[in-house]
């Protein structure tokens, strides 16, 4: 299990305030969305899915319940919202089919914590509003990850607003990255580096 460090560009990240998370919420029953939590605060929709980067370089959300076992592909959720709050503050939770033996920069990340039989991830923050949108497509498909169903529950300012189900029904395996010289004499020939896994210890 790896996490989208390095994408503050689509889950505002690198705006976020952390919140350490301390308690789980009840899992209810369905919601029915539009939702207005507050006055000036209505959650529309809330979509799961995954976050790729098309030929021409743009990032591109696609919604789905299955995920690729293509290393690197970011997944997570998108809310959109009717707001004049500049920021709003957000709860997740991530259910594995079975226990995860590395959650890499996860388990080092302060927004969030591991349950003890390591199954589950309890995560909250703060990100900025844009385009009516709040982001968080912070996970990564990673080699390792568990076949079968994952489950996640997202809140926003304390209300339950969306439950989804997803599935990984290949194994994940690591991609490599070539690395390509120009054609000389003496050049040196191509080489193979694979990803350096992050170790990482449950709490």
């Amino acid at each position: 299990m790896a996490v989208a460090i390095l994408l503050a560009g689509c889950g505002n990240r690198g705006l976020s305030h952390p919140h350490a998370p301390t308690s789980e919420w009840n899992r209810l029953a369905p919601v029915t969305l539009p939702l207005r939590i507050a006055p000036d605060l209505v959650v529309k929709r809330v979509r799961f899915g995954l976050l790729k980067t098309t030929p021409s370089g743009n990032e591109e959300f696609i919604a789905t319940d299955v995920l690729p076992a293509e290393e690197g592909v970011n997944y997570g959720w998108i809310a959109d919202v009717e707001t004049t709050r500049p920021s709003l503050r957000w709860q997740e939770r991530l259910y594995l089919p079975s226990a995860q033996d590395d959650w890499g920069d996860a388990a080092e990340d302060e927004d969030v914590v591991i349950s003890q039989d390591g199954r589950t991830a309890l995560s909250t923050g703060d990100d900025v509003v844009g385009a009516g949108q709040v982001r968080h497509m912070y996970w990564l498909v990673s080699t390792g990850d568990p076949l079968g169903r994952y489950e996640m529950d997202v809140a926003i300012e304390g209300h339950p607003v969306a439950h989804f189900e997803f599935h990984l029904d290949h194994r994940v395996h690591e991609k490599p990255m070539l690395v390509r010289y120009p054609r000389r004499t003496g050049a040196m020939p191509g080489l193979r580096v694979a990803r350096k896994e992050v170790s990482s210890r449950w709490k």
